[in-house]
């Protein structure tokens, strides 16, 4: 499933089941289950990439209000701004809470 669509999903506050979407809370509490190595959880592949979208759906904004702020910045300061902002990478991010249910796992 293509990140863009997952995300507008969790823009509009639908799950893959219908309802509101859980919060980050859910992805804490399978993350915490499989840590424990007492509980098994087993969740489906859609539901993971929905997790992710939903921890991801604010990077983008995020990152450009920094970006905002740097320019705002650098346009009163005298002096040449030393600072910079690595660019957007969604899978990147995407990846990084992907990984973080599933290595819990192992």
């Amino acid at each position: 499933m293509p990140a863009a669509s997952a995300i507008e999903r969790v823009d509009q506050c639908e799950s893959p089941v219908g309802g509101v979407w859980p919060s980050v809370l859910a992805t804490r509490a399978i993350r915490k289950l499989r840590q424990s190595k007492h509980h098994k959880v087993a969740v489906p592949w859609m539901v993971l990439e929905e997790m992710a979208a939903h921890q991801a759906h604010l990077y983008p904004v995020k990152h450009q209000s920094v970006l905002n702020t740097l320019e705002k910045l650098r346009d009163i300061l005298p002096w040449e701004l030393e600072s910079s902002l690595e660019p957007l990478d969604l899978e990147r991010y995407l990846d990084h809470w992907r990984g973080s249910t599933e290595r819990s796992s192992r």
